[in-house]
């Protein structure tokens, strides 16, 4: 700070008050509020008058799609009705009781032909190993081998697909399915049976079973005068059965056509009218109560 008493010193840098003839600071004037107009402290917005909160906008009206008028409906469907053993659908079918023993399972169905392709299998590196010192009869034996496995497999080929039988149309779908091959796949046939289906005809064991399934086939094949490998085909029309939700046995009634098969258009070869039971098994599947085909209706 200056002294007073030296008024030839100059001010020191920095200082405020030699910036002014006096050492007071200068007081700006603040500006007046215009005469007429209130003082508000603030901005005003231009676009009219803020609207209060509690005041809501008007609702946007939704447009109601309107319904062509005079549309014609599509024609209902007619139902297919029958005469039902139990009309109400809700009791169980005495008649059709039966038990299921066994139930089918993969190694019920596969078991015997696994065992078949081992036997083949160990018997043919056997071999090979024996004749190991001509290594191509022991490639020749092999490839023998081989292709007598693959034959021996087809049986397991055309039946990967699970039989699921969730309601009784599925297990009778699945029974003539098994059929419908060049070599037919009996024993799934036979497991999809009761007890009450193996004893519906005139055999006592799955060999007559087998056997009275394959001379009609034979029969039928000749028929068209086509090679005892030739497919058929089964179908099965017109299914109707009364009501098995939560019920353990089952009445249906349906149409079997026996084709050859790729000539389905020369018309079916026989036609047989199927009613018979269906009875649940402990596996919650559906089992046939009937394994033959009798009644031909044409």
């Amino acid at each position: 700070m200056s002294d007073p008493s030296r008024p030839d010193e100059p001010k020191p840098i920095g200082d405020a008050h030699s910036l002014f003839p006096t050492d007071e600071l200068p007081v700006t004037p603040r500006p007046s509020a215009s005469v007429g107009t209130p003082s508000t402290e603030g901005y005003d917005l231009e676009g009219g008058p803020i609207a209060d909160d509690d005041t809501l906008p008007e609702p946007v009206p939704i447009p109601i799609p309107t319904r062509p008028a005079n549309r014609p409906k599509p024609p209902a469907r007619p139902k297919l009705e029958f005469e039902r053993a139990d009309p109400e659908g809700s009791s169980e079918f005495e008649s059709e009781v039966s038990e299921v023993d066994p139930v089918w399972t993969r190694w019920a169905e596969w078991g015997p032909d696994l065992t078949r392709i081992g036997a083949v299998g160990l018997g043919t590196l056997f071999l090979a190993w024996l004749l190991s010192g001509n290594l191509m009869t022991a490639f020749l034996v092999f490839l023998l081998g081989l292709a007598v496995m693959v034959v021996l497999s087809y049986p397991i080929l055309v039946t990967l697909e699970r039989p699921v039988r969730i309601t009784p149309e599925q297990a009778v779908t699945d029974f003539f399915a098994a059929a419908s091959h060049h070599l037919p796949h009996f024993r799934r046939m036979w497991l999809l049976l009761s007890v009450q289906g193996r004893d519906s005809g005139r055999f006592q064991s799955f060999e007559q079973f087998r056997d009275q399934w394959q001379s009609r086939i034979s029969g039928w094949r000749q028929s068209k005068g086509v090679g005892k490998y030739a497919p058929l085909k089964f179908e099965v029309e017109g299914f109707r059965a009364d009501k098995s939700t939560g019920k353990e046995t089952s009445k249906a009634d349906y149409t079997v056509l026996v084709y050859l098969r790729d000539r389905e258009v020369d018309g079916p070869i026989e036609t047989f009218k199927m009613v018979h039971g269906l009875v649940k098994g402990p596996d919650k599947m559906w089992y046939l109560n009937r394994g033959t085909l009798e009644n031909r209706s044409r």
